[in-house]
């Protein structure tokens, strides 16, 4: 290992120490969780799954929600890293000084504007939402899977060349999760005519069903084939 990637390694890491002690106590909507453990699947499915091995993109997404949840402010990592990954931060940090309706309308102008590592970190948040929302108590979960629903609707007509793969990935999860009802998973650019058939685990409107097993973490053999079906597609980090 060279000295410029053990360096970067070494920033990850700490990124990844300064996400367990800033969200130290603090538990999933499950009430059991630690919410660190999101932090660490999403910055996993934003390596493994979409490919991305950026040490920026990896650091922002550890510490995604520090700036919102917790102590940590926008200068605590511009002094422990650089401007860029605070700045990453900020941009998918909610101003929660608004009321819920202008907040989320002001969030997703934000993302929009932001530079496409931030949408795909992301994008990697919505997926681990999506994967962990059978946990979620039934008074929540309607309400979450509908705030991520009017997510996906924008964030599907991204069109950066980067952002191919895990749109795409996102799709499939969005789809098999239950999030979405038959088309609406659809990413821009793609004709009806190319979805895939989706199999015994459909419902008769097209929605996909939940698969059994899903109980509490995804299916391992189900992440590894969304990973190959995504390295098929030729599309890597940029």
């Amino acid at each position: 290992m060279n000295e410029t990637k053990l360096r970067s390694m070494q920033s990850v890491l700490e990124a990844a120490s300064i996400a367990g002690y800033a969200h130290q106590g603090q538990l999933r909507k499950d009430h059991k969780t630690p919410y660190v453990c999101h932090l660490f699947r999403v910055c996993l499915i934003l390596r493994e799954l979409f490919g991305f091995d950026d040490p920026r993109m990896l650091i922002t997404a550890l510490l995604h929600d520090t700036i919102e949840d917790t102590l940590v402010d926008f200068d605590d990592l511009e002094a422990a890293f650089d401007g860029e990954v605070a700045q990453w931060v900020s941009l998918l940090t909610k101003d929660k000084r608004l009321p819920e309706s202008k907040r989320e309308k002001a969030y997703l102008a934000k993302l929009a504007r932001a530079p496409w590592q931030v949408k795909a970190c992301k994008l990697a948040d919505l997926c681990d939402n999506m994967l962990d929302a059978s946990t979620l108590p039934k008074a929540s979960l309607k309400k979450s899977r509908a705030r991520y629903d009017h997510y996906w609707k924008t964030f599907r007509n991204w069109s950066e060349p980067q952002l191919k793969k895990p749109l795409e990935i996102t799709a499939r999860i969005m789809a098999e999760m239950g999030g979405v009802t038959a088309g609406e998973g659809r990413v821009r650019g793609t004709a009806a005519g190319d979805d895939r058939d989706p199999g015994p685990e459909a419902d008769r409107s097209g929605r996909a069903r939940r698969p059994g097993g899903f109980a509490r973490h995804r299916r391992r053999e189900d992440v590894d084939r969304l990973s190959e079906e995504g390295k098929e597609r030729g599309v890597g980090a940029a």
